[in-house]
């Protein structure tokens, strides 16, 4: 079948993936690149791509997806998180492999059916039943408003690809809180759903941890944990606390739906778990903020591919400064504006907001270690220390320059063959043309080198404030 096949080993990426074959060939080399708490747990190492998430006239399975773009992996497994669609297509294309199913078919056996979700698939074309009942986007033309389809994610379906009503989407909450079981049904194992809640990585004590699977979510002492995701019309946040027996499941379309969903999110927060009224956070003397103040950067991006020329904008890669505030703490400077936080009493290396007891900010590392990374609240995203030649975009303008140079060398060569066979030109700047091609040619393939050479990535583990 079009899905039956064999992911290819490379070698060279240190990916891990050898031997993950289709129909019933063996599983072998998973735990070195994904065990559930270094893959689901989104601390395989692995760059980021979108090419997963472009639009296709057919659905790709996963081992065909996963075999055709697979990315480098850029630091070791476990040491940060950095979240990977990849990863997580890696282990729904395992539950296909060990099931000798596809994807969607094991999900609903396994999931839907005991669960009472009948209006749920992770197909790439939906039911004909469904299809009504999902919502659509729409944009507003000539003073009417038209549907312009449903934002879908394809090579990587494991990854986002559900779509389900929202009576379905409370059937599943309703399942976690209950410990796997709905209706008298046990549908996942005793054990499992509160094993998925534990944690897989946290930065530092008292910082939101990654969960199996899910994230936790700060609050004023009740644990809360969800997951999210979003394309660029589209954005969708499960929210449970299991201590309050309450769940919330919001979906946004359109313009800013991920920031809309964001406001619901905490507007329920807020409201379940109202925050006690209090002073704001102060910061007391003798605090050393060297360790911690430098430029930083999202690892969650592009280091090998097309896809990194947007990082000539230092912003789009996330990219921000931490300095310390002239009043004590720190400011976190962003392009939109810059943030203060001061040290949260009792827990080390952690940072408060000054605005919001929720917005946490915590460094790795301990005692007077230089920190090498910190994560905000939303624990997701992690961002790195970076050397002074990675700030503001510098090395990317370097290595780009050198790809625009090699576009002299077809220049220079047009140069010495009108000089050098036209007889128009004279002997001196037929040389000139020469030299000048060879200077293009050594440039451009430097920048070539520089675009593609795992040496010239940046390691991180060096970085100097």
């Amino acid at each position: 079948s079009q899905c039956a096949g064999i992911i290819a080993a490379d070698t060279n990426n240190g990916v891990g993936i050898a031997g993950i074959a289709g129909g019933d060939g063996p599983v072998d080399g998973v735990q070195l690149m994904i065990s559930l708490g270094i893959g689901t747990g989104h601390q395989a190492g692995f760059e980021d791509q979108g090419l997963g998430l472009r639009p296709t006239r057919t659905d790709v399975c996963l081992v065909e997806h996963l075999s055709k773009q697979v990315p480098r992996r850029m630091r070791a497994p476990g040491t940060a998180v950095s979240y990977s669609n990849w990863a997580t297509g890696l282990a729904g294309r395992i539950i296909e492999n060990v099931e000798g199913k596809p994807f969607n078919d094991v999900i609903k056996e396994r999931i839907f059916k005991p669960t009472g979700m009948t209006r749920s698939t992770f197909l790439h074309e939906l039911p004909g039943e469904l299809a009504p009942l999902m919502p659509e986007s729409a944009v507003r033309e000539n003073g009417q408003w038209l549907s312009s389809g449903m934002p879908v994610i394809f090579g990587e379906a494991a990854a986002g690809r559900l779509r389900a009503t929202g009576a379905d989407m409370a059937k599943y909450m309703i399942m976690h809180l209950n410990e796997g079981e709905i209706d008298g049904r046990q549908v996942l194992s005793p054990g499992v759903a509160e094993g998925m809640r534990e944690p897989t990585h946290r930065l530092a004590p008292g910082m939101p941890a990654m969960l199996f699977g899910w994230y936790e979510i700060p609050t004023q002492g009740t644990f809360a944990y969800g997951h999210g995701g979003f394309l660029p019309s589209f954005g969708s946040r499960v929210v449970l606390l299991p201590e309050l027996e309450l769940g919330l499941y919001v979906t946004v379309i359109g313009e800013g739906a991920w920031s809309l969903g964001g406001m619901v999110q905490d507007a329920f927060l807020d409201w379940v778990i109202p925050a006690p009224k209090g002073p704001r956070p102060t910061v007391e003397p003798g605090h050393d903020y060297a360790p911690f103040v430098g430029h930083y950067r999202n690892l969650r991006r592009n280091f090998s591919r097309i896809e990194r020329a947007d990082q000539l904008d230092p912003h789009s890669m996330g990219e921000l400064i931490i300095a310390e505030h002239p009043d004590g703490g720190l400011s976190v400077i962003k392009d939109s504006g810059s943030q203060r936080y001061v040290p949260l009493e009792g827990r080390e290396r952690v940072f408060v907001s000054v605005d919001d007891q929720d917005d946490l900010l915590g460094f790795s590392g301990s005692g007077d270690e230089v920190a090498e990374f910190f994560q905000f609240s939303f624990p997701v995203y992690t961002y790195a220390r970076v050397r002074l030649i990675d700030r503001t975009g510098l090395h990317e303008r370097i290595r780009m320059v050198g790809l625009v140079t090699l576009a002299g060398v077809l220049l220079g060569g047009l140069w010495l063959t009108r000089s050098w066979f036209g007889g128009n030109g004279t002997e001196k700047s037929a040389r000139a043309a020469l030299f000048f091609s060879g200077v293009f040619y050594a440039a451009g393939l430097l920048g070539l080198a520089h675009f593609w050479d795992d040496e010239w990535v940046p390691t991180y583990s060096e970085g100097i404030p």
